[in-house]
């Protein structure tokens, strides 16, 4: 199951929440001063969405969404913006990867999102995401500058 923290539960989470920024942000974010309180800010306003994984009883897993929008088309896509997992030694089963995706993918429709996107260096991840119906035919490219 997976479920969108209140304002209360983002507070209590943040340290699990700051680790999945460490790990895991955008390749596109460099975290300079003040990063971590500019996203625990948006947090709050509702910019960004927190999200915990509960997979029988325990929380498996904490993440961050964001908007992002196209000025030239007018539409937004829904950022999975960082993603942790916070697997022991039992690994999360498939119905959990399911339940999740479908979460997501209802709350993106409710919000009037065009699609969900993410990046990641991790080829298990990319194949858990084909299995999940996601298209993984692009690569990042990225330079240093």
């Amino acid at each position: 199951m997976l479920v969108q923290l209140t304002h209360e539960e983002i507070w209590s989470h943040w340290p699990l929440l700051r680790k999945s920024l460490e790990e895991s942000h955008p390749p596109t974010v460099v975290a300079r001063d003040g990063y971590y309180a500019n996203v625990l800010k948006s947090l709050y306003t509702g910019e960004k969405q927190a999200w915990i994984g509960i997979d029988e009883g325990r929380e498996v897993m904490i993440g961050i969404t964001s908007t992002q929008y196209d000025n030239d088309t007018g539409e937004k896509q829904l950022l999975i913006y960082s993603l942790l997992g916070l697997f022991s030694q039992k690994p999360v089963s498939e119905r959990f990867w399911m339940e999740g995706r479908d979460s997501v993918l209802r709350y993106a429709q409710n919000e009037g999102y065009s699609k969900i996107v993410a990046f990641t260096t991790y080829q298990d991840v990319v194949k858990l995401a084909r299995r999940l119906g996601f298209t993984t035919e692009w690569t990042m490219l990225e330079l240093e500058v």
